[in-house]
């Protein structure tokens, strides 16, 4: 008895651990990923939101040509080493106040080729380091 109790808490143990360290690397199950997920390549998924969890290292972030028409806020909140982000050929139609608002590392952002109808006036004020918009 006590030697099943103890296999079924090592098996939940090491299931755990699995799906944890399993969360971090989901993005790299569908997008293309350096070894150090410092370089993320979504480019082209037939994505219709951005994939979560984003490892808070990447410094590029590729999700060009996919059918995003939205972007949450709080998506990017953790990426504050990302230098470069391509959302261009989306169906992007909004960016919301607070959308890059933690992007202080962020030098380039490419959103050309969506439907994009209003920007909030406050959508780039935290974006120090940008240079190519």
């Amino acid at each position: 008895m006590f030697q099943q109790l103890k296999l079924t808490f090592v098996l939940i143990l090491s299931m755990s651990f699995s799906l944890e360290s399993h969360a971090t690397s989901d993005i790299c199950s569908i997008c293309s990923c350096d070894h150090s997920q410092t370089n993320i390549d979504c480019s082209s998924r037939g994505l219709t939101s951005i994939p979560q969890p984003i490892p808070p290292n990447v410094e590029y972030l590729y999700l060009n040509g996919n059918n995003i028409d939205k972007i949450e806020i709080g998506t990017f909140d953790d990426l504050t080493r990302l230098t470069y982000l391509s959302l261009s050929s989306n169906d992007i139609k909004e960016l919301k106040p607070d959308t890059f608002r933690n992007l202080s590392s962020l030098t380039s952002l490419y959103l050309s080729h969506n439907d994009i109808q209003a920007i909030n006036e406050k959508t780039f004020q935290n974006l120090s380091s940008l240079k190519t918009l």
